[in-house]
């Protein structure tokens, strides 16, 4: 199971909850409060742990305006995505897909499972065609 650098978890904890708040705390059924960054932490190991879809590729950095070096993604039922080095030693980052929509906005709420693989899948493919993500492997799912 991949581990968080303690530095790396604290600052993507912080952008889970500037930038989609309550998005996780959805997902994890909180009601009235903020989630821990302990909660961050395993549901981001929840997601490698029951992922129906891994792939490695190279994504695109639009800030940086270049090619990531190869990352292995992992892709939970929930559409939780979680990012790790090619290894699989260390997270990179865990997010929940919202399809570049805001948390409450996402038309995948309310579909079921397979309709939100379906979506995953189709999106990756047209990434892919449009060089969004270079060098990808799928490896199961996806």
């Amino acid at each position: 199971m991949p581990k968080w650098n303690a530095r790396n978890l604290a600052r993507h904890y912080q952008t889970r909850l500037t930038k989609n708040p309550g998005c996780f705390e959805d997902l994890l059924g909180i009601n009235g409060r903020t989630m821990t960054q302990s909660q961050y932490e395993v549901r981001a190991d929840d997601a490698v742990a029951n992922a129906w879809g891994e792939y490695e590729g190279e994504g695109w950095d639009v800030q940086n305006r270049e090619y990531k070096e190869p990352r292995a993604y992992y892709v939970d039922e929930d559409l939780v995505v979680a990012i790790t080095d090619n290894g699989r030693c260390e997270f990179v980052t865990c997010f929940h897909e919202h399809f570049d929509r805001p948390h409450g906005v996402d038309p995948a709420a309310g579909a079921t499972v397979g309709q939100k693989q379906l979506r995953y899948k189709e999106r990756l493919r047209i990434d892919e065609q449009g060089k969004v993500i270079l060098n990808l492997r799928r490896i199961r799912g996806v």
